[in-house]
């Protein structure tokens, strides 16, 4: 009976756990944007040593996995009155579906926007700051009254920040920022654009049909897609000086 018992209470703790990473912080994305931010890491290695990276790139990982986790739960608390009578996204938002309090989800927010600071703040001034504005950055994009997910055009330009400042964070954690990581910063960040117009350009039915202003809602699909040749020509621009002269 009592193995029973300790069985059922480790299913609903494992339950938790999934509904925490899948429907909260949506690890997959966590993941998919971590690993944009190591390469930036990657970038500024300088040693085959693997030991003299191996603290940097601890307190990098477990940072970064703080800034991005509150990026996506905070998105999903903001989305979760819209999500909620969303048949698509009521089941992959925990808030919306009632499996996590906004409660718990706002205690949850404040720990994850905690521990980078508090990681950073014996990592050096510059690293501080940076992980402040990159919270302050990532709040910003679904929290009212700013909101810029639902400003069409600032929600690109959020896109280019948030990808650019992500590579030279892994950047100054490695210990420099060289032009190489400046030019990579760039090209990812225009990227980034390229794909969140095309989302908008492949959703522009759907969205002008449920109300949602995006950037080809407000501009039409034409002339969406010049924008989003501009972003193309400008990313395979960015490229040239990486392959010629890295």
């Amino acid at each position: 009976m009592k193995t029973l018992v300790v069985t059922g209470m480790n299913k609903t703790k494992e339950k938790k756990l999934m509904v925490f990473l899948n429907e909260l912080i949506r690890i997959k994305d966590v993941i998919k944007w971590g690993v944009i931010s190591s390469f930036g890491f990657l970038l500024s290695v300088s040693s085959l040593n693997p030991l003299k990276y191996l603290q940097p790139f601890l307190l990098f990982f477990v940072s970064t996995f703080g800034i991005l986790s509150f990026t996506f739960a905070v998105n999903n608390y903001y989305d979760a009155d819209s999500d909620r009578n969303n048949p698509r996204r009521r089941n992959v938002n925990a808030i919306a579906s009632g499996k996590i309090s906004r409660k718990k989800a706002a205690m949850l927010n404040g720990v994850l926007a905690i521990i980078p600071m508090v990681i950073c703040a014996s990592s050096g001034f510059t690293l501080l700051m940076f992980s402040m504005f990159l919270l302050f950055l990532m709040w910003i994009y679904s929290a009212p009254p700013i909101r810029l997910k639902g400003k069409p055009g600032l929600d690109i330009l959020w896109h280019f920040s948030a990808f650019f400042l992500l590579v030279l964070w892994g950047s100054l954690f490695a210990g420099s920022v060289e032009n190489i990581n400046l030019l990579t910063a760039l090209s990812i960040g225009v990227f980034s654009c390229i794909g969140q117009i095309g989302n908008h350009v492949v959703d522009y039915k759907f969205d002008k049909e449920s109300g949602t202003m995006t950037l080809a809602v407000k501009l039409g699909v034409e002339k969406t897609k010049k924008v989003l040749n501009t972003f193309t020509a400008t990313h395979l621009l960015l490229l040239i000086p990486l392959l010629l002269f890295y």
